[in-house]
């Protein structure tokens, strides 16, 4: 029989971004999941780029825009790319989310054992009444280890309430992919696809980038991937998910917040859970340093995501992690949060 979930429990809501998912492992080799910055790192990624000419001729045109190595700069220039009255610099950015979707792919196939961070997230997480993760990654590393506990073939099973657990893509996911009446190799679109959510295609998390794509030469499956623009940087999911998940924490008298690895810069994710008008409890705050929490923390206050009791994490995820942050965040589920806030 399916889990009763009584939807006035207080959800824990995971939010993780690029960051998560580098401190989710540690021994990378080559192909260690990307921050923003790193996308088109030629030492790290050069041998993915060079199957993507205009890919590659992006990332080389924003390392020359770019004043520095900074994240939005990178979105700044993709941005402008995209909105550019010049055809090949619009195709330039329209290659982008094929070569995204086979670097993250292959970081999450080669990968997706290492990643024991993850696993202790989940087990810890899993005791708790109900979590909701929301990810702004495209790699499927902890998509990979949720399926073990219940599959994600389908775009129903991420919100399916036969579980104690949700999973929210905000910017896509490499197995998600949109249908169009046409081929697209060897060139990418030049204009805005017009597609919309029947033309959206949910493959399991283990399928192969083959699959995913579809027969070479006839492809038709443009990349389901939000292009890392800026602070307005497109949501990119089912709208019943975005439904479902505004209903969904609307259900409690409040909720609490686990933020990890994520900046705050993507100001549309602020504002849909602004939008949703549910009290915070708890915040928990884990970046790079204490600093970035911080800087983190700060942004969400500016967006009247406030709440009663916060923490700012000294460390990255796996500090925080090996120091037991995650277990006393488990333990304490609840409050009133007195080891530590």
């Amino acid at each position: 029989m399916p889990a009763t979930i009584d939807r006035t429990e207080v959800p824990l809501v995971v939010i993780l971004g690029a960051g998560a998912s580098r401190g989710a492992g540690d021994a990378w080799g080559d192909l260690r999941p990307p921050l923003t910055v790193d996308l088109f790192d030629e030492d790290d990624y050069g041998h993915l780029l060079q199957e993507y000419d205009l890919a590659h001729q992006a990332g080389r045109y924003i390392a020359d825009e770019c004043a520095g190595d900074d994240a939005l700069s990178i979105e700044q220039v993709l941005h402008s790319l995209r909105h550019s009255e010049h055809v090949h610099h619009r195709r330039m950015a329209y290659s982008v989310p094929p070569y995204l979707q086979h670097l993250l792919h292959s970081v999450s196939e080669a990968h997706y054992r290492h990643v024991y961070r993850y696993d202790r997230l989940i087990e810890r997480l899993l005791r708790l009444p109900y979590v909701c993760f929301m990810t702004l990654n495209y790699d499927v590393l902890l998509d990979r280890r949720l399926a073990a506990h219940h599959p994600l073939n389908d775009f129903e099973h991420y919100i399916s309430e036969d579980k104690n657990w949700s999973l929210i893509k905000l910017h896509g996911s490499v197995n998600w992919v949109y249908e169009v009446p046409y081929p697209l190799d060897p060139y990418p679109p030049t204009e805005e696809l017009r597609i919309g959510d029947h033309d959206l295609r949910c493959f399991s998390p283990e399928a192969d980038l083959e699959k995913i794509r579809g027969l070479l030469g006839v492809r038709n499956r443009y990349p389901a991937l939000a292009l890392p623009e800026g602070p307005k940087d497109r949501l990119v999911l089912p709208s019943r998910h975005e439904t479902w998940l505004t209903n969904r924490l609307r259900a409690p008298p409040n909720i609490d917040l686990l933020v990890i690895g994520y900046s705050g810069l993507d100001i549309e994710i602020l504002k849909m859970l602004k939008s949703i008008e549910i009290p915070i409890r708890l915040r928990t705050f884990v970046n790079q340093s204490l600093m970035t929490a911080v800087e983190v923390r700060d942004r969400f206050d500016e967006a009247g995501l406030t709440s009663v009791w916060t923490e700012t994490a000294d460390g990255n995820f796996g500090d925080w992690e090996e120091a037991g942050g995650l277990d006393r965040l488990v333990r304490q589920f609840g409050g009133p949060y007195s080891e530590a806030y």
